[in-house]
């Protein structure tokens, strides 16, 4: 059913004291404050919750079972009912996503081309079939093996028009234009003049928003992407209690714990990666101190290159560390994109549902630390819950003022 979002306004300001502003300015600054409030509306629960700088997150947690991520959207405190694509108005222009690239950055351009479609009425159709470029899609295994149509369809509900519908439209010239953005175009069209993934910019990443077809209406940004993020990217059921199964295996996991994410092998080509643990261990440090009263809780650590289980439990030999790592051997030496021509189904398929496993943990955590430099650290962000403020979320390359948007 629809959820209809009300924002009372959208600029943050700080603590204020009578006296030090005239009149007119005090009235300013009240309403300002009000502007940080967040009225979540449904049938059953109305909800005032504060997004500002010093948030401080409120997530209840009943272990990884009953995390949000390990049941269906519908059932969320706030619900996130699935979104009906194809009963998007046959007239209007539709936005067409070729999915390129690794899993990760092809799912953050999905949400913001799914956002770009919705916000400005149009359709979204995401491709996934061979196509152009074929080398450069998730499904291509070789000149020599069969192309992996519909990768995306194996581990989540469709996204989009589905193909009968698109061809369909297609057929019968029913829709105005189809466009095929870039990703500079997608992410111009997100992110503004302002672009990248990172902003210490308060006002900017909090802003309000608007889609009402869908029934948001002035919500903040963060708030609108996480609770979006939620209706569009649903884990197929099966995956889905595969992987929290797994989860529920390893021990610590039935209590608050923290996060890592570790990425490696072909980012090292991309970007200066960290190559110490000692970065980890620092954060992790002062998550404990700040948010579970001086005691280390179990860790899980999700990276493409189990060496790092190694490095961490060195480092800290009396520390409680669990990973898929100790469960697979595969992924040793760190994933390598162009690798995936050489994988067959059965190899895709445990490479896909480690990597969902790992993102389920990642944002059931009650802090996350990560790098800047995966696209796993900015669809991490908004798939954690809309309680889970910035407080406990923390990149060990980058400020701490520096977040997703």
């Amino acid at each position: 059913f629809l959820i209809a979002f009300a924002l009372l306004s959208s600029t943050f300001v700080g603590t204020l004291t009578a006296g030090e502003y005239s009149d007119d300015e005090q009235t300013r600054s009240r309403t300002l404050r009000r502007r940080r409030q967040l009225l979540l509306t449904d049938p059953r629960s109305v909800d005032l919750r504060e997004h500002h700088a010093a948030a401080r997150s409120n997530v209840e947690y009943k272990g990884i079972s009953n995390a949000q991520w390990c049941r269906k959207p519908e059932t969320d405190e706030i619900p996130a009912p699935e979104i009906d694509f194809n009963s998007c108005p046959a007239e209007n222009q539709i936005l067409r996503l070729d999915v390129f690239g690794g899993m990760c950055a092809e799912l953050n351009k999905v949400l913001k081309t799914a956002l770009w479609a919705y916000t400005d009425g149009m359709c979204l159709y995401v491709d996934q079939v061979e196509g152009k470029r074929p080398f450069a899609k998730l499904g291509y295994r070789g000149d020599s093996s069969p192309f992996i149509n519909n990768l995306l369809d194996r581990y989540f509900v469709h996204m989009g028009l589905s193909k009968a519908e698109y061809k369909h439209r297609m057929r019968n010239h029913e829709s105005a234009l189809v466009i095929s953005p870039e990703l500079s175009e997608i992410n111009t069209h997100e992110f503004s003049q302002h672009g990248g993934y990172l902003s210490a910019d308060h006002e900017m990443r909090y802003r309000p928003r608007s889609i009402e077809s869908l029934g948001y209406n002035e919500v903040d940004s963060i708030s609108l992407k996480k609770h979006f993020l939620r209706r569009l990217f649903r884990i197929k059921e099966k995956v889905m209690h595969e992987s929290c199964a797994r989860l529920s295996a390893h021990p610590g996991l039935e209590s608050e714990y923290i996060a890592l994410s570790v990425r490696r092998g072909d980012k090292e080509k991309e970007f200066k990666l960290i190559e110490t643990a000692q970065p980890y261990i620092e954060k992790a440090e002062h998550a404990a101190a700040t948010h579970f009263d001086g005691i280390v809780p179990a860790i899980f650590v999700a990276t493409d290159d189990c060496n790092v289980m190694a490095e961490l439990r060195e480092a800290r030999p009396m520390w409680h560390f669990v990973s898929e790592c100790d469960n697979l051997s595969d992924e040793v030496n760190g994933f390598v994109f162009k690798d995936m021509k050489d994988w067959t189904e059965e190899q895709t398929d445990t490479h896909f549902h480690k990597f969902i496993t790992e993102l389920i943990a990642l944002a059931s955590a009650k802090y996350f630390i990560g790098v800047s430099t995966t696209n796993v650290t900015y669809w991490v962000y908004f798939m954690r819950h809309l309680e889970a403020y910035d407080d406990t979320f923390e990149l060990v390359d980058r400020p701490s003022d520096f977040k997703p948007w």
